[in-house]
């Protein structure tokens, strides 16, 4: 998701359940937006209440996600899932033409004005990253429409790639660390404790734009990094992550289980113990060497 732009359309219509509102063009030959005005396709959001098309959604997290069926399916999952009637959230499905190739889910809480979101996925043919920031924007600014001011979810802390979208592309801040926050049974973490980083947006403050760019080279010169031998304490710091996490598991379970170990002390450490907040992935290469690193800030900064 390397561009944070204005969504696709100015705003939505009120729709009913079930109606789709255009979000732009996506050409599947290229697996970019077409800018010209040769469209190829247009994909449609919609609000989900169909059972098939609730059915469509849970089938494409067992393929993203490597999910058993237990772990994705159920009748409350379903229930929650479609019931559009009692507000209890909102589902959204991503469509070229009649297939689904994206979607989301955003639970309604009991604090106004705040809901959090379950779920987000994208087939793999699809993948592609100003398409997927995109996506989250259209659902974000239907929500911020309709009362929504605050938004959290969770995600992989290791995650580089994810984080820089969530942080530096939405505007989101990295609030709390939660050791083992879930057990499931999938296909793509082996066994590596599920740890998770909540994420909270402002949704008024999506007309921001993308944070600016903090180049590697001088994060390192004015930011301490944390563990450092001598380290100071100050009012930003750098927390350093794997480099690529997704090979560093698949090269290894237990150096990936080793490394979320490690990170999990100092996040715990800096975020949880000490009220930093994640506001900036910092990503750059050394010698060839890709290094990623979370800027934690707490409030007054330097």
């Amino acid at each position: 998701m390397d561009v944070l732009e204005q969504v696709f359309s100015s705003g939505f219509e009120e729709p009913h359940w079930g109606a789709a509102f255009p979000s732009g063009t996506f050409s599947r030959e290229t697996g970019h937006e077409d800018p010209g005005e040769e469209r190829e396709m247009e994909y449609q959001l919609r609000l989900l209440e169909k059972q098939e098309e609730i059915r469509q959604l849970i089938e494409l997290e067992r393929e993203v996600w490597g999910f058993s069926e237990a772990d994705s399916d159920s009748v409350l999952t379903r229930k929650v899932m479609s019931n559009q009637l009692f507000q209890m959230g909102y589902t959204f499905g991503a469509f070229l033409g009649d297939e689904l190739f994206g979607g989301s889910v955003y639970f309604a809480s009991l604090v106004p004005g705040r809901v959090y979101g379950h779920l987000v996925c994208l087939k793999p043919a699809f993948r592609n990253k100003e398409l997927g920031t995109r996506f989250l924007l259209d659902s974000f600014r239907f929500m911020h429409q309709r009362g929504v001011q605050e938004l959290f979810w969770t995600y992989e802390p290791l995650d580089a790639g994810n984080a820089t979208v969530y942080i530096n592309k939405l505007g989101g801040r990295a609030t709390r660390y939660l050791p083992e926050y879930i057990e499931i049974e999938d296909t793509i973490n082996g066994g590596v404790p599920l740890d998770r980083m909540v994420c909270e947006v402002d949704l008024s403050c999506l007309d921001r734009g993308s944070k600016e760019t903090v180049e590697m080279e001088d994060a390192l010169q004015r930011f301490p990094v944390v563990g450092a031998e001598g380290f100071p304490v100050k009012g930003r710091v750098l927390l350093e992550i794997p480099g690529d996490y997704k090979s560093l598991k698949a090269g290894s379970i237990e150096e990936a289980t080793r490394v979320r170990l490690a990170t999990r002390e100092l996040f715990d450490e800096w975020i949880n113990r000490k009220g930093y907040a994640g506001v900036h992935i910092v990503s750059g290469k050394e010698n060839g060497v890709r290094r990623n690193f979370y800027l934690l800030e707490r409030e007054g900064g330097d």
